[in-house]
């Protein structure tokens, strides 16, 4: 397999909520600190980026190729109402 078909992982920040202040969150296009911690992923999406883009850049790519006759799957993870579907 190759490496571009492998299992990716991607962050999408949400607005900033109460309980984590600003200066102790940032986050650069593949990685997230929280509280001094570095998280690193294939791609992260700040605040400000729309369901619309974060589709155009996963899972558009992926919807072509399943219409090619690839197998593909797509798992969203997060708290209720926060932009899953």
């Amino acid at each position: 397999m190759a490496g571009s078909d492998c299992v990716k992982v991607y962050c999408r920040m949400r607005p900033v909520e109460i309980g984590v202040p600003p200066d102790d969150l940032s986050f650069t296009d593949k990685a997230v600190r929280v509280n001094k911690e570095e998280y690193t992923f294939d791609g992260t999406f700040g605040p400000a980026v729309s369901q619309e883009d974060v589709h155009a850049a996963i899972t558009e790519p992926i919807a072509r190729r399943v219409a090619s006759g690839y197998d593909a799957a797509v798992c969203a993870y997060g708290q209720t109402g926060s932009g899953k579907t």
